[in-house]
């Protein structure tokens, strides 16, 4: 994906330019308004590197995430919702919530679900693609249709949070970085992990969800190693990595993993003249050549090649808005 790029829209949407533009920022999904009265919706959209932000605003409606729909060559997204106005009812996997006014959810777009609004309703809506969410499936299982309270302890933090970042991304219009997409998922993942120890998830689990979250702190550290997790967790080495192995990775692999992530949404927004290498060492990675060689390894075309690229795209796109 590209920067944050706002599609706030300035008009009311009709029940199809609503439902499609949905359709389009998420994952196929069958939406059925009410059709008791006339639709009005808004969307605004914006971009975190690989995590989407989104403000939906709609009359009563259903919306299902059928095993029709489902693609299983899709990675899926997890998406958690904060509600802003009105009342939700969601279901996915044998359980039922009713979510009202700073309450928090979370959902898994690969398998089934269901949303219910009897009436108007406004939500966050923030998508994350499954394996850049931090946290394993089996702690994002236990909390699915279950409440989080945007009014009482860590959550009323983290639902205020969001509502901040999307008014600053409103009002600024700016780019974002991976940076802020660390940042939100970092508190997502504090959150969600708290509240599935209250649900009674494995202590390794929360631990995993933990250590993800401060090795994403320090990728920038060149030395960052399972030693240095260890110590600063008050781990053994052993324990460190049997943890990570339970996340279905190597501490290793996990580092390397999220560092080219970085570098590659760094090199799609970075302005022309950028110097890979600079990318490269602002992430923990010091051997340019090593560097070339993992980011060609895992997408394909080396760091410079995958920059131009980009930079052509950005440069054709601004050619023919200028037109």
């Amino acid at each position: 994906m590209t920067s944050t790029i706002a599609t706030k829209e300035s008009r009311a949407l009709s029940f199809v330019e609503w439902r499609d533009r949905v359709r389009d920022e998420y994952v196929a999904l069958d939406i059925e308004a009410d059709g008791t009265g006339v639709f009005r919706g808004a969307l605004a959209t914006f971009e975190m590197g690989s995590t989407s932000l989104g403000d939906l605003a709609h009359e009563a409606l259903r919306v299902r995430r059928t095993p029709d729909l489902i693609d299983a060559a899709d990675v899926g997204l997890y998406k958690v919702s904060v509600q802003l106005e009105g009342y939700s009812a969601v279901e996915q996997d044998g359980r039922e919530t009713v979510v009202g006014p700073a309450d928090i959810t979370v959902y898994d777009t690969t398998r089934p679900f269901t949303i219910t609004t009897n009436d108007s309703a406004r939500a966050l809506i923030l998508g994350c693609p499954r394996d850049r969410f931090g946290l394993s499936d089996e702690i994002v299982r236990a909390v699915t249709a279950t409440r989080i309270s945007g009014r009482t302890g860590l959550g009323s933090g983290t639902a205020a949070y969001l509502v901040g970042v999307e008014r600053a991304l409103d009002a600024d219009g700016a780019r974002t970085s991976a940076q802020l997409e660390a940042a939100v998922l970092g508190v997502l993942r504090s959150t969600i992990t708290l509240h599935a120890e209250g649900l009674g998830v494995s202590a390794d689990d929360g631990r995993l969800a933990t250590l993800r979250s401060w090795v994403e702190a320090h990728l920038a550290d060149p030395d960052l190693g399972v030693q240095r997790i260890a110590n600063a967790h008050f781990m053994s080495v052993r324990q460190v990595q049997r943890v990570f192995r339970q996340g279905g990775t190597t501490v290793t692999d996990w580092i390397r993993s999220r560092r080219l992530d970085h570098c590659r949404i760094e090199l799609e927004c970075a302005a022309d003249g950028v110097v890979v290498r600079d990318v490269a060492v602002r992430w923990g990675i010091q051997d340019a050549a090593h560097f070339s060689h993992l980011f060609r390894q895992v997408f394909g075309r080396s760091p410079s090649e995958y920059r131009l690229e980009h930079l052509t795209a950005d440069e054709t796109g601004r050619g023919r808005n200028d037109a």
